[in-house]
């Protein structure tokens, strides 16, 4: 498959269309080129792309989870007491 719309590369990333555009719209994905209605058209290299940058954005989802379930004292914090 050459190039499909934004919905259709949404559900081969298993992430929602607005999920997708809002990667778009905090520029965390590079937008693919348009067709003649303005519509993103996305290759194969491009849903590739947008797989590797889901890929790391979990990956530092789940580094900060894991500090987030330290103490405060481990996490370098002071504590109020």
């Amino acid at each position: 498959m050459s190039g499909r719309k934004s919905p259709v590369a949404a559900k081969e990333l298993g992430i929602s269309y607005y999920r997708l555009i809002s990667l778009l719209r905090s520029e965390k994905l590079a937008p693919p080129r348009k067709d003649s209605s303005g519509d993103y058209v996305w290759t194969d290299e491009d849903v590739a792309a947008a797989r590797k940058v889901l890929a790391e954005d979990l990956r530092r989802k789940e580094a900060g989870s894991s500090n987030a379930n330290a103490t405060p004292q481990a996490a370098g914090k002071k504590s109020n007491g």
